[in-house]
């Protein structure tokens, strides 16, 4: 019996471990543009943008949402996500929006949509300025 526990209990432990290794990614095809998470680099076959995909990885997924201010791409991130690759030429410009939950927002010059624990950052609006939020 005792030795059933511990077998039990180490078995836990390794699967703890195990999936914590396997956090989510967000990976971004730099064709077509198709945001995945993932925990491993996805497949590449049949982008819809010709060929096949050509994935880069953003960093691991949280509660944080960052918005580009070039392409206007908004994903949920642990960190400031990797500044790589942005489709509209050189490097991402992304600022932190908030914390995500469950609250709804829109901004009204740009109609960005999000949901956050608080009203989003106001700086940098796409269309100028400083953003507009509304809750809806």
């Amino acid at each position: 019996m005792k030795k059933i526990l511990f077998l039990t209990v180490i078995c836990g432990f390794i699967g703890g471990f195990e999936s914590v290794a396997a956090e989510k990614q967000q990976f971004i095809c730099l064709k077509c543009q198709t945001k995945v998470q993932k925990t491993s680099r996805p497949n590449v076959s049949y982008c819809d943008a010709s060929g096949n995909h050509n994935w880069h990885s953003l960093g691991k997924v949280g509660k944080q949402v960052f918005f580009c201010r070039k392409c206007k791409l908004k994903v949920n991130m642990q960190n400031r996500p990797n500044v790589s690759y942005c489709s509209a030429l050189g490097n991402h410009n992304w600022h932190l929006l908030g914390v995500r939950g469950k609250n709804k927002f829109s901004c009204r010059k740009c109609k960005l949509k999000v949901s956050t624990q608080n009203r989003p950052n106001v700086s940098y609006c796409t269309s100028g300025g400083n953003h507009n939020w509304h809750q809806y």
